[in-house]
């Protein structure tokens, strides 16, 4: 193993494999508040994958395959990897009929592709458990085309995830130095969406729509006030491999 030690894989693994019966709807579907965190991550793949040239992606850590969901009859030879495999079994029986290859797989291994294969890797919500991160954003260059793109996800340390972190098996994101280590990999910035900026059980227990408006609306004012790296609970990047 890089970077991990064999105890705390073995706890991650143990965790969305006995999550994974029910995980889509317990992380993004048991409330308003959680649909809307759901909303800002698909929407910013479906907006800015729209328009794209796509013959062949790969999702880092799939998990029940909402994300890939948006690639459904695009005719896209789509590859996953996850370290779950009850996860994988779930979503290989949704996806049979697409022409996918999903595979169990520790990235902190390595990526099992050859150089310059993908046109998109997207990786969300999985970067902030592995500690040789930087080794893996390395990997994730290296089997991009040039001039492809990717769509990373990181938690923010300034922001109030910092307050559960002894809690939490994951950790978080100093975004400046995130981003220079995006730019030694030879990623372009094309785009940040900064995330939610308030605690995840508020989200979690908001069911009504006029609160999720309120509480929506002072996430975008925050954001726009508040320098990057600051705030915001996670980031989304886009970025292009140059």
């Amino acid at each position: 193993m890089l970077g991990m030690d064999k105890s705390k894989k073995t706890e991650i693994q143990k965790f969305f494999n006995d999550f994974s019966a029910h995980y889509n709807q317990s992380a993004f579907f048991d409330s308003e508040g959680l649909m809307y965190l759901d909303r800002v991550e698909r929407d910013f793949i479906r907006d800015n994958t729209s328009s794209m040239k796509i013959s062949r992606l790969l999702e880092i850590g799939f998990g029940a395959g909402r994300n890939l969901r948006l690639f459904k009859n695009k005719h896209i030879k789509i590859d996953g990897i996850d370290i779950a495999e009850n996860m994988l079994e779930k979503t290989r029986k949704e996806f049979k009929e697409e022409d996918i290859v999903l595979k169990h797989e520790d990235v902190n291994n390595g990526l099992p592709y050859r150089d310059d294969l993908f046109d998109l890797v997207i990786c969300i919500r999985v970067l902030k458990y592995i500690k040789n991160w930087r080794f893996v954003l390395s990997e994730i260059s290296r089997i991009m085309k040039k001039d492809s793109y990717a769509i990373l996800e990181v938690p923010n340390l300034f922001s109030v995830h910092v307050f559960g972190l002894f809690l939490a098996n994951y950790f978080l994101f100093f975004i400046p130095n995130f981003i220079k280590e995006l730019n030694k990999n030879g990623f372009e910035v094309v785009k940040v969406r900064k995330g939610a900026v308030f605690p995840f059980f508020i989200y979690k227990a908001t069911n009504t729509r006029r609160f999720l408006s309120l509480l929506s609306s002072l996430d975008d004012v925050l954001n726009k006030i508040l320098p990057i790296g600051l705030g915001s609970r996670n980031y989304i990047f886009l970025l292009k491999k140059v």
